[in-house]
C-alpha cells in the first residue's frame, strides 16, 4: 500500500511462472515480487510470449487455466477477509499449510499476517491464545499444530 503495509498475494515455488498479467495487458503492475532466497529467473518479452501463443494455442489455454486459478484464490482470500474473523483466518492459514506428514509450519509472524490481511501484533495475540488453549506450540519461526480438530472447529464456527 502507499503507507508501506503489505499483503502477501502468493508464494511462488521454483519453476513457477510469474507476471502473466503484465504480458496479457498493458496496465501498470498490480503487485511486486520479492525473492525470499537467492533466485534466478528467465525474462521473456511480451512480443516473444505473444508469438509463442500464436504458434502454440495450447500455451494460451495453459495461461488461462493459471489465471483462472489465480482468480479463484483471490476470490477465496477476499471471502475469508469478509466472512472469517482474525482467529478463523489464522486457523485456516495453519491448516492449509500443514501437510500430511508434518503439522509443523515454518513461518514468521509478519509473513503470516501479510498473508491474511492482519497486523503482526494481532496474529501474535491469536497464536498466543491458540497456544494457551493447547492447540499449537510456538517456537522461533515455527508453529506446530497440536490439535488440528480444534482449529477446524474454529474455522467453521
Amino acid at each position: 500500500s502507499s503507507d508501506g503495509n503489505e499483503l502477501l498475494i502468493a508464494s511462488v515455488a521454483a519453476g513457477e511462472i510469474i507476471g502473466e498479467l503484465g504480458v496479457l495487458c498493458t496496465e501498470p503492475r498490480s503487485a511486486t515480487v520479492t525473492a525470499m532466497v537467492a533466485s534466478r529467473g528467465l525474462l521473456l518479452s511480451r512480443s516473444v510470449v505473444m508469438e509463442f501463443i500464436e504458434q502454440r494455442p495450447a500455451l494460451a489455454v495453459a495461461m488461462l487455466r493459471r489465471l483462472a486459478d489465480m482468480v479463484r484464490k483471490t476470490t477465496e482470500a477476499a471471502s475469508d477477509l469478509v466472512f472469517l474473523d482474525l482467529n478463523q483466518r489464522v486457523a485456516k492459514f495453519l491448516i492449509d499449510r500443514a501437510d500430511g506428514s508434518s503439522a509443523e509450519i515454518r513461518v514468521i509472524q509478519s509473513d503470516l499476517a501479510a498473508a491474511i490481511g492482519a497486523s503482526r501484533q494481532r496474529v501474535n495475540a491469536s497464536l498466543q491464545e491458540f497456544q494457551r488453549r493447547g492447540w499449537v506450540s510456538l517456537a522461533s519461526r515455527t508453529v506446530r499444530i497440536l490439535d488440528p480438530e480444534a482449529l477446524q472447529r474454529l474455522m467453521h464456527a
